[in-house]
């Protein structure tokens, strides 16, 4: 399992694993997660909106979501899986 620093060493460091695509459908307004920043830490964001998914596509999904006041994303089915950027921690 990797092991991240939480908000950049500030927090210490926690075990994590990938967000799979299933767990992703089951979010709601208000959850929150964790991501993997740009500098390597983890962060965490707020869900910001209901996840939006298609009936002839399972597999796609996109996931508003925020950080801190200013800042918003939206999360799709690339940010989930093996290789997303998405965390649960363990």
């Amino acid at each position: 399992m990797p092991k991240f620093k939480l908000y950049g060493g500030r927090e210490g460091v926690a075990e994590f694993r990938t967000m799979a695509l299933e767990e992703a459908k089951l979010l709601g307004y208000g959850d929150m997660i964790w991501f993997i920043d740009t500098k390597g830490s983890a962060r965490r964001l707020k869900v910001n909106g209901r996840p939006k998914r298609w009936v002839r596509q399972p597999d796609k999904i996109a996931v508003p979501v925020k950080y801190g006041m200013y800042e918003y994303d939206t999360f799709t089915a690339s940010d989930f899986g093996p290789n997303g950027r998405a965390l649960v921690q363990l």
